[in-house]
């Protein structure tokens, strides 16, 4: 493995001297396999649903809610759901959203959840 690794069949000009069979399969076929796989993810995970998974992660009431943002999650719902509501309705998602963050960060219930699907069986069951 600490033989000297020859690219494309014979010396590459931009070949660094002492590049081994051993960088080759640990560093170089790493790099392509990471490359690879980045590209299938940005494929199957366009900018929209990125965009709504980071949204949904602001939910989590890890540490008082610090990452929560209200308005980002209302920008979302304006670009995302246009149709779905009005001005009217978008203030009161917002105001809602607020009221929701100062009730959250006190709620002794809330401070141990870790996971989005544990906040909604919390929400439901306080109703």
């Amino acid at each position: 493995m600490e033989g000297t690794y020859i690219l494309r069949g014979g010396r590459a000009r931009r070949q660094p001297e002492h590049f081994t069979r051993d960088r080759y399969f640990r560093v170089e076929i790493f790099r392509a396999t990471i490359d690879t796989q980045m590209a299938e993810l940005n494929l199957k995970f366009n900018e929209k649903v990125m965009d709504l998974l980071s949204i949904n992660a602001t939910l989590i009431p890890r540490n008082g809610f610090l990452s929560f943002q209200a308005n980002e999650i209302c920008r979302s719902v304006e670009k995302y759901y246009p149709m779905d509501f009005n001005e009217q309705d978008m203030i009161a998602v917002e105001h809602q959203l607020n009221h929701f963050m100062v009730d959250a960060s006190s709620s002794e219930d809330m401070k141990n959840i870790e996971t989005v699907v544990q906040l909604c069986q919390s929400l439901v069951g306080t109703g």
